[in-house]
């Protein structure tokens, strides 16, 4: 009689599907919701150096495409999806899971400038 071989974890499953994507691959969903083909994001990681448009450092394999949400609300498409005029380059996905975070909004950004730079030290 055989061992049934033991079920992965929920968690794990979870984690392999939910895990970003490299710009490369094909089953990348960010450029199209971006409205943006493959071709044209690595032709702007180019324009960029392979550099992220926020941070400047080289960008790894997992990027971001960023769009203005306030962009796509005035031209009448859901935040989340933006379109070739929405898009403001390709970012790490940390600094895009950030500037997400703070809103984007400039003025609480400054405030957060303000605040990392006077920290204690």
């Amino acid at each position: 009689m055989s061992v049934p071989a033991a079920p992965r974890s929920v968690p794990a499953l979870r984690q392999r599907r939910q895990r970003p994507l490299g710009v490369s691959d094909p089953r990348q969903p960010t450029a199209k919701r971006q409205g943006l083909t493959q071709a044209e994001v690595a032709a702007a990681i180019r324009a960029q150096g392979g550099r992220c448009a926020i941070g400047g450092e080289p960008l790894g394999a997992l990027v971001a495409v960023d769009h203005c949400h306030a962009c796509a609300r005035l031209h009448g498409h859901a935040p989340e999806r933006g379109c070739p005029a929405c898009f403001r380059g390709i970012t790490c996905t940390a600094h895009n899971t950030a500037l997400g975070a703070f809103g984007d909004d400039p003025a609480i950004l400054r405030r957060a400038a303000l605040y990392a730079a006077h920290g204690k030290h």
